[in-house]
């Protein structure tokens, strides 16, 4: 039977997104790998940005994290 490998996964808080405007981003990597970003737009809506994707809008840091994830899981 083949073993599970531990994944390190980790989230950045930043003060900016990638236009340098203020606002409140988390930055989703996966060991030294950067995977993508949720930006808080308003109270329940978030957009996630994927590099090579068009943005994809969520209602939380959860929902926007497990589309992250699944997108690397499918992808990597």
């Amino acid at each position: 039977m083949k073993k599970n490998k531990d994944i390190e996964v980790s989230v950045t808080e930043k003060k900016q997104n990638s236009k340098g405007q203020k606002a409140e981003v988390q930055e989703l990597s996966i060991g030294k790998k950067v995977i993508g970003e949720v930006e808080k737009i308003e109270d329940k809506k978030f957009v996630v940005t994927i590099e090579g994707e068009g943005p994809k809008f969520v209602k939380s840091f959860d929902e926007g994290y497990e589309t992250l994830i699944s997108h690397w899981n499918l992808f990597q």
